[in-house]
């Protein structure tokens, strides 16, 4: 099995990974409490659980609500329609945040060093995409059961259909690297040529129905693999570290093998090798991520910057969220010219949902945020990628600060390290961030290392990301503008102020005060869009008096109709009043 993602050798696993177990399930409440104990059970940490219930119609739902309750920060609950393992599987992939990913049936158990002994493997090889163990069967009184596909040294010379038939391994066995899940593909649409190439070796041929049933983890292991690969299976002994109990109990046991990449070649690593000839795949450096709500009149913009980039290797991923003018429309378009950019259309959740979205798809060793009303200069890319050395952490650029109209503002500066010791040390009052959200460019390791965006900041989502990633390493400014920042009166930042300042001191308390997280959490979770025009009107008014200040300041006559919008938005501001009636 390949890493199309192809994993740099020189690129060092985070020194604890977030390893992310999916468990779907259907009327099953008493085996998922048990199987979700056992991953509970880890020797290793972090991990998180993703529970996907899929439309059960006992108190499975109930019971799985529960689990997430006890276990806030660790454990999360999608309920979906009724849909099968494999679109179960793939809602799971899809929410997890690990960059390590384990599947595992409800009926199933792990052993307690099942992720300290994988983790370790894959530690140990940089280049490995998969730790696997082979699985003993035993019954309900514990004895053995004989597996007839156990490895044996015999060697497959043609993959498929041996891959499609042979159990190689059971789902809870393997623990995959995210990048080899996320270039595999989605399970609920495996490949139409491994179908093809199972009728056309096999015998009696079997209809696509009993393919896709009998096969779904098979399909989506063979997703790598080129149909005249050669490859020797090798039995490794090791120790227990799955088990189960659907009818018969399971034990998988891990050496653990792995699956290892070595120039244009991946080989299964045992005791012995075989080269092992694999498909190529698009992998890209840098994977830009892009929420839009309502952004015709910006978006294009935004992209046509993007893809003026002096660094061309790059994936755009935008999440349209929600959006009822004709941004989906203008999306398509660019699409549909470019292949680099890939859509993904949800109802409308806000920003920090939709980034969590876009960062789960992210193919890219590294990730670049990008707002939808921004522009990047075309060396953006390139210098910030040239300034992610090894000990770096986030990378940002000065920022130029422009009005609705495209009016100069201000220009933002920062240094990397008062940022980072400000983001260590700071209050509420006095801490400093980026110069701009859209400015942030950061390695996707240490991205799901820290846990990401927190679904529960509804606004400071920024922040409330860098406050965990600063202590990993230092944080760099390239000293020039590259990014140009819209701001407009209808802006987050302009009309959610207080919001803003609520959650950014609940992110500096969770920083402080760490035992507290799950309280402050649900404080944070309280914090929504504030309801009722008179709110929006005062913020809408303190934001367009900011941007008249700012161009009095710079000696642009454009400033008096701003301070008269102003006005309009609260005729009682005494400020833009004075701006008014202040002679030059």
């Amino acid at each position: 099995m390949n890493a199309h993602r192809f994993y740099d050798p020189f690129l060092r696993m985070p020194a604890e990974p977030l390893v992310s177990t999916v468990i779907p399930v259907f009327n099953r409440a008493a085996m998922l409490r048990e199987a979700v104990a056992s991953v509970l059970a880890q020797t290793y940490r972090p991990i998180e659980v993703v529970i996907v219930d899929d439309g059960s119609t006992d108190d499975t739902p109930a019971a799985a609500d529960a689990l997430a309750a006890q276990h806030p920060e660790t454990l999360r609950v999608v309920h979906q329609p009724n849909g099968g393992v494999g679109r179960a599987r793939e809602a799971g992939r899809l929410a997890a945040r690990g960059e390590l990913i384990q599947y595992l049936d409800s009926d199933d158990l792990l052993m307690p060093q099942k992720f300290e002994l994988q983790v370790a493997a894959l530690r140990a090889h940089p280049d490995c995409g998969i730790a696997y163990g082979l699985m003993r069967y035993r019954n309900a009184a514990g004895a053995e059961i004989a597996c007839d596909w156990k490895p044996n040294n015999l060697v497959e010379t043609t993959l498929f259909p041996s891959l499609l038939r042979a159990r190689w391994w059971e789902t809870a066995s393997p623990l995959f690297r995210r990048s080899v899940t996320d270039a595999i593909g989605p399970w609920t649409s495996p490949p139409a040529r491994t179908y093809a190439c199972a009728r056309a070796h096999s015998r009696p041929r079997p209809s696509r129905r009993d393919w896709c049933r009998y096969t779904r983890d098979a399909a989506f292991r063979a997703g790598t693999f080129s149909p005249g690969a050669t490859v020797r299976r090798i039995w490794i002994d090791g120790r227990v570290t799955t088990a189960g109990s659907s009818g018969a109990q399971r034990v998988a046991r891990t050496g653990p093998p792995t699956i290892r990449r070595h120039g244009a070649a991946h080989r299964m690593v045992g005791s012995r090798q075989t080269s092992l000839h694999v498909r190529p795949a698009a992998v890209m450096k840098i994977s830009v991520v892009m929420s839009v709500y309502n952004g015709a009149a910006s978006v294009g913009v935004a992209i046509d910057s993007i893809l003026a980039q002096t660094e061309r290797d790059f994936e755009l991923i935008v999440i349209d969220d929600g959006s009822q003018d004709a941004t989906s429309a203008i999306l398509v378009d660019y699409a549909s010219r470019d292949e680099r950019i890939r859509i993904v259309t949800q109802p409308n959740a806000g920003l920090t949902r939709a980034l969590i979205r876009g960062c789960e798809l992210a193919r890219g060793d590294v990730i670049a945020r990008h707002d939808a009303d921004d522009r990047s200069l075309p060396d953006r890319f390139r210098k910030q990628y040239e300034a992610l050395g090894k000990d770096v952490v986030l990378v940002s650029c000065f920022t130029r600060w422009l009005g609705p109209g495209d009016e100069h503002l201000y220009d933002l500066q920062a240094d990397g390290e008062t940022v980072r010791a400000s983001l260590l040390e700071d209050n509420a009052k006095s801490i400093r961030g980026l110069t701009g959200h859209g400015t942030a460019m950061f390695r996707r390791s240490d991205y799901l290392s820290v846990g990401g965006y927190r679904e529960a900041f509804w606004f400071a989502q920024d922040l409330e990301l860098w406050l965990p990633l600063a202590p990993r390493g230092r944080i760099v400014f390239v000293p020039e503008v590259l990014y140009e920042v819209h701001y407009a009166p209808g802006d987050i930042s302009a009309v959610r102020r207080n919001n803003q300042i609520e959650l950014t001191t609940i992110a500096l308390q969770i920083r402080d005060r760490p035992a507290d997280a799950n309280t402050l959490l649900a404080r944070a979770r309280a914090i929504h869009p504030a309801r009722g025009d008179s709110s929006k009107r005062r913020d809408a008014a303190r934001a367009l008096y900011f941007i008249a200040s700012c161009l009095r300041r710079n000696g642009d006559p454009r400033f008096r109709q701003y301070a008269r919008a102003a006005l309009r938005k609260n005729p009682l501001h005494l400020r833009a009043w004075l701006l008014l009636l202040r002679r030059s």
